[in-house]
This record gives structure tokens, C-alpha cells and sequence, in this order.
């Protein structure tokens, strides 16, 4: 502690400002670092990913549409419906082709992608490649009016590969998302730590502040105590005790000067005093002498009377010479003293500067977080734009679903009312045997008459006319009832014709409702997934909005420092006043003691 009271008031500011210039300096530094980084990695989320992103989800959307054209294109049988699905496609195909080549010229430059996403890349194109012929081999199938080939096609080669284009571009969705959600966690960290940092500098800054201005200002406190001193000094009280004469800082140099000057003052007082002492001695003896003659006693006195103005003229030259010297050195203290405040209400200005410079730069990164934020929303606009487009089409397809259970219902139906046609066929076959057992039974019966009417000669001969034409109804109910059960027969054979075709196109409904529930499952998913996309780029959103707010609080904090900085100079010019006036004191004190 006594070391530092012993410092020089001049090394006192330089240290305590040189201190403060190295934390503004390091603060700076760090800022500056930590501003870039946070900057490297906006324009990563902005303009890299979220453009990547952005670039999927259209691949998304034109391979969903075109998933759904191409099964219109096959179910559909309306000529307009059909040229719209087809225009559809090729509309689609060329969204998707200005996606690809947008994305191309983001991986023509291998700084700006790493491997996870060529390779994902590389298989979305594989797919591609593998989907687009079966399109077109759809179509063309469906232009030489082969529509059960088509169908084949659609159902066991498209359907899968277009489940599978779907998945891939949702992992490369998701693996951007992934990136995004991984730099806005390590933004928010560079922004929180820097804040931090903001928050300890300043404090540290404050508290040096604070530090060396009472360090300073205890410096020049005695000030007051020895302005005291060196009045009652050029009042004459030569008594008074000087302070503080053993220090070694300006104080003490200044307190040594009064100090010489006041036992210089004393000894003068004592010589005079011896003078005076010798002047009365040689006054009495001049008295006891005054039988010497009046010419001798008129030398004496002369002489004595030169000797007294001698002293006097040595005297005042001695305390012109101590006023000259006290002047020199406590002037130069002074103007060391107004050097030090002049370079300390500087080296706030330039502080002040600083930070009104990092308050700038923090305001420029707000605004970047803001343009950030935007881009952010208006993802997240376009994702729910999408989101309700994929609902549509869910309901669509959901509606298809219900007519292909309500086309099963009613083939099944249909298949039982035709079940029961064969059923009656066949009870209509069981009759007609009837028919033709009791045709036969009639025939035999008739051919008993005939036999009994020959035997009874000519009395049995109209009984046997009788017979003949009873027989012949007989043979003539047998051939229709054979017609009859021919036609039976037949008929029972397109019955079943038709049942094994209503079971067939019953299977064939139902695996096109399966396909039209499998397509709404998977739109739905795609629903989900929309909907979580659209929610993280909601979060990515809000972790902007944070680091704007984090930005904010930056540049309060240096707004905070600078109205510090402000009143470190205020305190600079009150010291320079001060320094000013101590110069006029002394000033008034050397032209007293030159005048006296």
C-alpha cells in the first residue's frame, strides 16, 4: 500500500487508462470475432441450407403431384381429365428440373456441401432415373389404349420407386433441418457467450474506473492541506507544519519545496533577528561612547546603517531566489499535472469512439438477425402453404378411398344377386327333369294304351288313336323340355361367367381401395411431415429472433459503457479545471512573497 501511495499522479493515470485502453482493445477483439462467426453462420442457415432446403421441398412437391397425376392419368377416363394430368406432368417435370439445376450450381462448388448430402443427392438422382422410364412407359401404354398394362405398371414398378424418391428427399429435408437446428444452437451459444464477456469487461471496466479515479483523486487530495499551508507561509506564520514532505509523488516534491522555503524563511528571520541584536548592541555602545567625537560616531553609523541594507538586499534576494525556485517546481508538477488530466479526457474520447463503434457493428448484426428471421417465416409460409395443399389432397384421396369401398359394396351385391340368378337357373333345371321324368312316364303310358288298344282290336281303336296323339304330346313335351334345359344349361354357364367376373373386378376394387388407403397414409405422412418442417423453421425463427434480442442487449451494453466512457472524460476536465486553478494559487502565492 505504501508503494502505491509513493506513484507519481502522472503514472497513476497512464496506468490506470492504459488498463482500460487494453480491456476496450481485448473487447474489441473478441467482439469483432465473435460478430464474424455469428455472421459465417447466418449465411451458412440463409444462404446455403435453407436454399438447399427450399430447392427439396419443390422436389417433394413435384414428385407427390406427379405420384398423383400419373394414378389420374391411369384411373381417369374423362379426355379433358386425362390431357390436364398430362400437362400436369410436364409442368411438374420441369419445376422439378429447375430445382435440380439450382441445386446443381449450389454443389458445383465443394466448399458449399459436405458428403452426407452428396450421397443423398447421388441416390435421389438414382431413383430418378430408375421412375422417369416407368412414367413414360405408362404413358405410352396408355396411348395404344392399354390400360390394365398401365395399371400394372402403376401398382407393382411406379408406386414403390415413387414411395422411395419420397423417403430420400425426406432425408435430405431432414438432414438440412438438422444443420440448421445444429448452427442456430452454436449462434445462440456465440451470442449468449458474448454477451457475457460484454457484461464481465464493462464491470471490470467500471471497477477500474472507479479504482484508479479515487487512486488519483487520493493523489492530489493533500492539494487542499499544503494550498493552506503556503497562505499562512506568505502570511508570515512560519510555524505551520508542512504535509506530507516525505512523500515521493508530486505531492511530496511540492511539500519539500514549501518546506525548504519555509526553514529558508526561518533562518532569514533568525539572521535579521541576529542584525537587529547586533544593531542594539552597537547602539549602546555608541550611547556609552558619545564622548567620541561626533565624526567617528557619524562613520559608525554609516557604516553600521550599510551593513543593515546589505542584509536587507541579501535577504530579499534570498527569498526572490526561494520564490523563483518554489515557482519552477511546483509549476512544472502543475503542467504535468493538466498533461496527464488533457491525456486522460483523450483516452476517454477515444473509448467513447470505440465503443460508439461496437454499438454500430452490433446494430449491423441486429439487422442481419432480422433479414434472417424474415427468410425464416417466409419458409415457414411456404411450408404451410404446402401443408394445406397436402391436406387437400388427403381429403381428395380419402374420398376416392370411400367411393372404391362404396364401388366394392355394390359389385358385392351385385355378386350375390347373381349368385342367387344361378341358384334359381338352377331350380328351374331341377323342374324341367321333372318335366321330362313325367314326359317319359307319359310316353310309356301312352305306349301301354297303344299295346292294350291292339290287343282289344277294334274296340280299342279310337282308344288308341287316343294313345298315338297322347304320345306324341309326350315327345313333343320331351324336345322342349331338352330345348328348355339346354337353354338352362347355358344360361347357368354365362351365371357363372359372370360371377367369376364379378369376383374378379370385386378384387380388382379392392386392391385399388387398398391403393387409394396406402396413398392417403402416405399423404398424411407427408402431412406430418410438412407440419414438422414448418414448425422447426418456426423454432429456427424464434432462435433468430433470440440472437436479435441477445444483439440488442450488445449494443445496450456498450450504449451503457459509453455513458461511462462519458463520464470518465466529465471527471478528465474537472481534473484539468482543478490542475488550472492550483496554478492561479500558486501563482498569487510567488507574487505575494515578491512583493513583500
Amino acid at each position: 500500500m505504501q508503494f502505491l501511495k509513493n506513484v507519481r499522479i502522472q503514472n497513476r493515470l497512464f496506468t490506470g487508462f492504459g488498463l482500460v485502453v487494453a480491456l476496450i482493445v481485448a473487447l474489441t477483439i473478441i467482439g469483432t470475432n465473435d460478430v464474424g462467426q455469428i455472421d459465417t453462420k447466418l449465411t451458412v442457415i440463409n444462404d446455403l441450407n435453407t436454399v438447399k432446403q427450399r430447392y427439396a421441398i419443390n422436389f417433394r412437391g413435384s414428385v407427390h403431384d406427379r405420384a398423383i397425376a400419373v394414378r389420374d392419368l391411369v384411373l381417369l377416363s374423362d379426355p379433358t381429365d386425362l390431357q390436364k394430368s398430362r400437362q400436369e406432368i410436364i409442368d411438374l417435370t420441369e419445376m422439378y428440373a429447375e430445382s435440380a439445376a439450382g441445386m446443381a450450381r449450389i454443389f458445383s462448388q465443394p466448399e458449399n456441401v459436405d458428403g452426407d448430402e452428396r450421397r443423398i443427392l447421388r441416390s435421389i438422382e438414382e431413383i430418378e432415373e430408375t421412375t422417369l422410364p416407368q412414367i413414360e412407359g405408362i404413358i405410352s401404354a396408355l396411348n395404344v389404349g392399354d390400360r390394365e398394362t398401365a395399371l400394372l405398371m402403376l401398382i407393382t414398378q411406379a408406386r414403390p420407386n415413387f414411395t422411395v424418391w419420397l423417403a430420400r428427399i425426406n432425408q435430405f429435408i431432414d438432414l438440412e433441418e438438422a444443420k440448421n437446428n445444429r448452427l442456430t444452437g452454436e449462434t445462440r451459444a456465440i451470442a449468449e457467450n458474448f454477451r457475457s464477456q460484454m457484461l464481465v469487461f464493462t464491470g471490470i471496466a467500471l471497477v477500474l474506473s472507479v479504482l484508479v479515479a479515487a487512486w488519483a483523486v487520493s493523489g492530489v487530495r493533500p492539494l487542499k492541506r499544503l494550498s493552506d499551508v503556503v497562505l499562512q507561509l506568505s502570511e508570515g506564520n512560519l510555524e505551520v507544519e508542512v504535509p506530507n514532505s516525505s512523500a515521493r509523488d508530486e505531492i511530496g516534491m511540492i511539500s519539500s519545496a514549501v518546506l525548504v522555503f519555509r526553514d529558508n524563511a526561518v533562518e532569514a528571520r533568525q539572521m535579521a533577528a541576529v542584525a537587529a541584536e547586533r544593531e542594539a548592541k552597537e547602539r549602546s555602545a555608541e550611547e556609552a561612547r558619545k564622548e567620541q567625537a561626533l565624526q567617528d560616531e557619524a562613520q559608525r553609523k554609516q557604516a553600521e546603517e550599510a551593513a543593515a541594507e546589505q542584509a536587507r538586499q541579501d535577504r530579499r534576494t534570498e527569498m526572490l531566489a526561494l520564490a523563483d525556485q518554489f515557482e519552477a517546481s511546483v509549476m512544472g508538477l502543475v503542467e504535468d499535472l493538466s498533461d496527464a488530466a488533457n491525456e486522460m479526457e483523450q483516452a476517454a474520447i477515444h473509448m467513447s469512439e470505440a465503443l460508439e463503434k461496437t454499438m454500430t457493428d452490433s446494430e449491423q448484426v441486429e439487422s442481419r438477425s432480422t433479414d434472417a428471421n424474415e427468410n425464416a417465416q417466409q419458409v415457414a409460409e411456404s411450408a404451410n402453404e404446402l401443408a394445406r395443399s397436402v391436406r387437400l389432397v388427403s381429403q381428395q384421396t380419402l374420398q376416392s378411398a370411400a367411393a372404391a369401398k362404396g364401388a366394392v359394396d355394390q359389385t358385392r351385391s351385385a355378386g350375390a344377386d347373381i349368385a342367387q340368378l344361378s341358384e334359381a337357373a338352377r331350380s328351374i333345371g331341377d323342374v324341367v327333369n321333372l318335366i321330362t321324368d313325367i314326359a317319359e312316364q307319359t310316353n310309356l303310358l301312352a305306349l301301354n294304351a297303344t299295346i292294350e288298344a291292339a290287343r282289344a282290336g277294334e274296340a280299342g281303336r279310337g282308344f288308341a288313336v287316343v294313345a298315338s296323339e297322347v304320345k306324341s304330346l309326350a315327345s313333343q313335351t320331351a324336345g322342349a323340355t331338352q330345348r328348355i334345359s339346354e337353354q338352362v344349361g347355358d344360361m347357368q354357364t354365362a351365371t357363372q361367367k359372370a360371377v367369376s367376373a364379378v369376383d374378379s373386378i370385386q378384387g380388382q376394387i379392392s386392391e385399388i381401395g387398398q391403393n387409394a388407403d396406402d396413398i392417403a397414409i402416405a399423404v398424411e405422412e407427408q402431412d406430418n411431415s410438412t407440419g414438422s418442417i414448418a414448425s422447426n423453421i418456426e423454432m429456427v425463427s424464434s432462435g433468430t429472433s433470440a440472437v436479435t434480442k441477445t444483439i440488442v442487449g450488445v449494443s445496450t451494453s456498450a450504449r451503457q459503457s459509453s455513458q461511462d466512457a462519458q463520464t470518465v472524460l466529465t471527471s478528465a476536465s474537472s481534473l484539468r479545471e482543478k490542475a488550472s486553478s492550483l496554478r492561479e494559487n500558486v501563482q498569487a502565492f510567488v507574487n505575494t512573497v515578491r512583493d513583500a
